[in-house]
Formats: structure tokens, sequence, C-alpha cells
């Protein structure tokens, strides 16, 4: 999926949960959460981890918490846009290095 597509999905989710439910919204961020999450460990697990990923989503989840949802919402796209660019960065570097050594 391509980053333009996942950046609507969560602006999309932002724009629902402001009309649902406090439960539905905690479930709705909680998933939303979960998956730039995934997204971030995946790329740690391969040694493309950016280094502020894991503190942004922390910071996410501490403000949502806090009561400043549209704050959380917007570290929560930060750290999930970090993520998904760390995979593409790995993604890249995969097989690109090969152009760049000297034979």
């Amino acid at each position: 999926m391509s980053a333009h597509k996942r950046l609507f999905m969560i602006c999309f989710g932002v724009g629902l949960m402001t009309s649902l439910s406090a439960e539905e919204a905690q479930l709705n961020f909680d998933t939303q959460w979960q998956k730039a999450e995934d997204l971030r460990l995946r790329a740690a697990l391969i040694g493309y981890e950016w280094r502020d990923t894991e503190k942004i989503l922390r910071r996410s989840r501490e403000e949502y918490e806090a009561g400043n949802k549209a704050q959380a919402l917007s570290l929560l796209s930060q750290g999930y846009a970090q993520s998904d660019a760390a995979l593409a960065q790995a993604t890249r570097e995969e097989d690109g290095w090969k152009r760049r050594v000297i034979e």
C-alpha cells in the first residue's frame, strides 16, 4: 500500500474518530496505534527503524490518554509515516547498494 493511501486511511480515521463515541474512538485509536507500532517493529527488525519513531508513538499514546486527541492523532500520523518510510527505505536499499559498489 502506498504512503498516500496509508495517510488517507489515517486522515479518514481521524475524521471518523470525531463522530464516534469515546469507547469507539479509543478502540479506533488503539487499532491505528497498533498498526503504526507493528510497522515500526518490522523496520526495527531489519535494522531500519528511524531514531525518533518509537518516542513519537509513545508520546502519541501519552497525549491521547491525557485527552489531547488532536495532538495524539498528529503524532500517530507522524509515527506511522516514519515507520512506513523506514520500510520503503529498507526496500530501496535491499538492492540499491549494489549500484553504488565499484567493481
